[in-house]
């Protein structure tokens, strides 16, 4: 058997997210590194039994966890639960069902380069788990005016980290590539920044994330390049938002679902499709059209911040067509 540590890092993303890190002996400082960029703090004493789980250990150290995790859980012991490895990356994802307790075996703890590519895979467990239970994971970036947040989502290449780290008046950029969004306890929904992991992976800088403090979602966009140097910020029907937000969802979502038989992958696609369905309905969408020197910013607190529900900013791009 091997030996537990004592002590985890916390990840609280909501009420009904939170996730209990554990490193093996071997994979402590790798740990660490992860809990730093994720601004998670450690905490003494073994985590609280209704957390989903997240352990990091070596391939040679795997058996001894699973034998110990056995002997401290009845399901485990009495054979209920049943574990099942699917490939992460260069690494292994070891899920025990129905238990919320999941294994991620590292090949490499060096804390080189490719540990942070593995860092950002280990976050696949999380992911699902936001889908589960109806928020979604984006490709975009998170603009901040005060407590209130907006979107910004946008293919590769489109200029949406180009235009996040311009945010100027009281705007400002949290996260640039990645965000989750979460039902929020009393209604509406919460946006949290993740890492930027190209930053580490690229060597441009060691910035750190605070994952943890959600912000109020007031607004959903979706970055055009205006092809003048007029700019608008126009409605969104909430059909074509709902498709533009699924495809960002799974920009983030389909590298981690190499594991998935066809059968699961359609029940998680139909899932994906009902919770960008609820979002919009509930949070208005725009089309952001900007030039490459934006100078949107006060359109975007009077349009977004202080603009229609997402119901008549839906009429209203609904009008906007049968004018045109």
């Amino acid at each position: 058997m091997l030996t537990l540590s004592k002590s985890h890092y916390q990840l609280e993303l909501g009420k009904n997210q939170t996730w209990a890190l554990t490193a093996s002996p071997n994979c402590q400082q790798w740990l660490a590194e992860f809990a730093r960029i994720l601004q998670l703090q450690q905490c003494e004493g073994e985590a609280v039994r209704n957390f989903c789980s997240l352990f990091f250990c070596t391939a040679s150290e795997t058996l001894g966890l699973q034998e110990s995790l056995s002997q401290k859980d009845q399901e485990l012991k009495n054979g209920d639960a049943k574990w099942s490895a699917v490939p992460l990356g260069r690494n292994r994802l070891l899920a025990c069902h129905p238990l919320s307790l999941f294994i991620v075996e590292i090949q490499d703890t060096d804390r080189g380069l490719h540990s942070y590519q593995d860092m950002w895979y280990s976050l696949q467990p999380v992911y699902r788990r936001t889908l589960e239970i109806g928020g979604l994971p984006v490709h975009g970036a998170v603009l901040l005016h005060g407590d209130e947040a907006i979107l910004v989502a946008a293919s590769g290449g489109t200029g949406k980290s180009t235009f996040a780290r311009h945010a100027a008046g009281s705007w400002r950029s949290i996260s640039d590539d990645e965000a989750i969004i979460l039902p929020a306890e009393v209604g509406g929904f919460k946006i949290h920044p993740m890492p930027t992991w190209s930053d580490y992976l690229l060597q441009r800088n060691r910035q750190t994330w605070d994952v943890q403090t959600g912000y109020t979602l007031k607004g959903i966009t979706f970055l055009k390049r205006a092809e003048t140097e007029t700019e608008s910020t126009s409605p969104m029907g909430q059909g074509t938002a709902s498709i533009l937000l699924v495809q960002s969802a799974s920009q983030v979502l389909q590298k981690r679902w190499q594991d998935s038989s066809t059968d699961i992958t359609v029940e998680r696609r139909k899932k994906l499709f009902q919770v960008a369905a609820t979002l919009v309905r509930e949070i208005p969408a725009y089309t952001l059209n900007v030039s490459k020197r934006s100078t949107i910013w006060d359109d975007l607190t009077a349009t977004i911040l202080n603009g229609p529900t997402a119901t008549e900013a839906h009429e209203r791009s609904h009008s906007q067509r049968l004018s045109d």
